[in-house]
């Protein structure tokens, strides 16, 4: 599946929320409940606090459920392991603007276009936006983080929220200029209370873990969307 085709605004479950046993099983039976993009998060200390999915997580579920496979990489080597997701079949590829040297992510760019897949490029709330500026020409998604990475269930951080609006008014420059357009996707506490907003605000894709796994997904989806 390619980016191009995702019917947005949609809703990306998170899969580290259903990290262990369980796994495989959340990821088959998303797309019954009206899925199209699974959201998978890699990890990898010291740049990022917490543990994450695996390479074998992603290998046991690829291909299987029937998704677009949106892949998060956290971790300051970018270019091997996003390399190394690519070439696993990943649908998407996101990496982190401070996360490594700036023509390591360009060579990821570059792998990601050759093979057909999207990249994209990420920004935490306590991260300068002018990390990601030089890649949002070249990227095809653009990952707002609402929390510092790490595990699940971290409080909001507004500054998330600021580079959401920031980002989406970038995005507005660029049609304006006649450049492509790029997917917004917004991961980070998000629910309920919040989804529409995040959504009015400029996010295409609202990347949820608990919240949607712990309730019933239709009425999850309608919370968030609005349908």
């Amino acid at each position: 599946m390619r980016i191009e085709d995702l019917r947005t605004p949609l809703v990306a479950p998170s899969l580290l929320a259903k990290k262990g046993e369980g796994l495989l099983s959340s990821a088959l039976g998303l797309r019954k409940e009206g899925i199209e993009v699974l959201h998978f998060d890699f990890m990898r200390p010291p740049y990022v606090d917490g543990e994450g999915l695996s390479f074998e997580d992603f290998a046991l579920i690829h291909g299987r459920s029937g998704l677009f496979e949106d892949v998060h990489v956290m971790g300051a080597r970018p270019l091997e392991d996003g390399a190394r997701f690519l070439h696993m079949g990943a649908d998407a590829v996101t990496v982190h603007g401070d996360a490594g040297k700036e023509e390591e992510i360009r060579e990821l760019f570059r792998m990601a276009r050759s093979l057909g897949k999207a990249p994209g490029i990420s920004i935490s709330p306590h991260v300068s936006l002018g990390t990601i500026l030089p890649f949002l020409e070249e990227a095809a998604l653009v990952l707002v983080m609402g929390v510092v990475p790490g595990a699940c269930g971290k409080s909001f951080d507004p500054r998330g929220e600021e580079h959401l609006r920031e980002i989406a008014a970038i995005r507005e420059d660029f049609l304006r200029k006649g450049k492509k357009r790029f997917l917004i996707s917004f991961d980070g506490s998000v629910n309920g209370e919040n989804g529409r907003r995040l959504i009015k605000e400029g996010a295409d894709i609202l990347v949820t873990g608990s919240y949607y796994f712990n309730g019933e997904p239709r009425e999850r989806l309608g919370a968030l969307l609005g349908k």
